[in-house]
């Protein structure tokens, strides 16, 4: 990732995981630019089993913010076109109080059961999913006015 795009995350004052400075954030992120091809390549396939055509992939959360543990899950979210929204409406779940309403843990299990090995692959890389039709991905109160979000592309 270029120091450019870096320089807008703040710091953030956080004693049992990584601060938020530049350092934090790359090595927050390497197990993500590690593994982003195999990560992309299980979600396209996933994501054409079902017949979905997927907009983007956005790492999100602590990873990004440079705020993980080492054992942090790397949490992406799934931008969908608003045409799945009878998916969507099918499997949804409210996020926290964030307004957001996705597909996240169990049912994301439910949307894919038939392809346990391809779902292995990403829980064996500590992957979470949240599926969902809006952009941005929904914040956490303590990721509310940061950069927390990211393309998977740009990493």
């Amino acid at each position: 990732m270029s120091s450019k795009i870096l320089e807008r995350w703040p710091l953030i004052e956080r004693p049992h995981r990584g601060n938020g400075s530049l350092e934090a954030i790359e090595r927050c992120l390497t197990p993500i630019r590690i593994n982003k091809k195999v990560i992309r390549e299980t979600l396209n396939s996933l994501f054409s089993s079902v017949d979905v055509e997927v907009l983007g992939y956005y790492p999100f959360q602590s990873r990004v913010c440079g705020t993980c543990k080492p054992e942090s899950d790397i949490d992406i979210y799934v931008h969908l076109d608003h045409k799945y929204v009878d998916l969507i409406q099918r499997f949804v779940v409210p996020y926290k109080d964030t307004g957001h309403s996705i597909i996240c843990d169990v049912a994301v299990y439910e949307l894919f059961k038939d392809q346990q090995e391809k779902m292995a692959v990403l829980k064996r890389l500590n992957v979470d999913l949240f599926i969902g039709l809006k952009l941005p991905p929904p914040a956490k109160r303590e990721y509310v006015g940061l950069n927390y979000w990211i393309n998977l592309e740009n990493i």
